[in-house]
């Protein structure tokens, strides 16, 4: 038996921290603002909002601002998207994540206190790339077989599941199955052997939306 894995894509995928503000209770020198860089596609997975006054209590709307320019018209909007009730240091979690394009601002409508914003900077072509997927510990277990696929990437992803009994054909395989772990780079892998006993698996893995 066998298991092989796809080939390796880079993919230009870095994890940012992204910090504005404004008012005296924000970091000095700290932009009211960001501006996602052309050729690029900002992820956004988190907020947190922080401030040391009180034009905000605990329990009222955190919301951020974001201004783009539609794709299918030359219109820039500007729109307020809830991300979820105050807390001294809370984090909120955009699910699914949201994207803004090259060109698309960042901001909000706060008078005092700073954001902090943590997701990815990819570039378009890379939006949706392949990722290289290494396959570890085989097994044969009650007439399947298994193994840990491990992507070059924690981001969300999709896996192709081909094989083949002759190393010369694959196909995708209809008895695959995959496995969610509590590593999002890691997922079981599992076939069914059939009547032979012999088969030869490859795993190819693709980036997705968040959901």
């Amino acid at each position: 038996m066998l298991i092989a894995a796809s080939t390796m894509a880079w993919a230009e995928v870095r994890a940012v921290t992204i910090a504005i503000g404004r008012g005296s209770d924000a970091p000095t020198g700290l932009d009211a603002s960001y501006t996602v860089p052309a050729g690029k596609v900002l992820i956004l997975e988190s907020v947190q909002f922080t401030t040391l006054t009180a034009n905000i209590r605990e329990g009222e709307d955190v919301n951020i601002q974001i201004t783009e320019v539609a794709s299918n018209h030359n219109t820039v909007l500007s729109t307020f998207v809830y991300a979820g009730p105050y807390g001294r240091y809370k984090r909120h979690t955009f699910d699914p994540p949201i994207r803004i394009l090259g060109g698309g601002r960042l901001s909000s409508n706060a008078t005092y206190g700073w954001y902090l914003f943590k997701g990815l900077l990819v570039d378009n072509s890379d939006l949706y790339a392949d990722l290289d997927v290494e396959l570890e510990n085989p097994r044969v277990q009650d007439g399947a077989l298994l193994a840990q696929a491990r992507v070059s990437s924690p981001r969300p992803h999709s896996l192709r599941v081909e094989s083949s009994t002759d190393l010369k054909t694959f196909s995708l395989d209809p008895s695959a199955a995959t496995t969610r772990s509590g590593n999002p780079a890691v997922d079981t892998v599992s076939v069914a052997t059939g009547d032979t006993g012999k088969k030869f698996v490859r795993v190819e893995a693709r980036t997705r939306s968040g959901r």
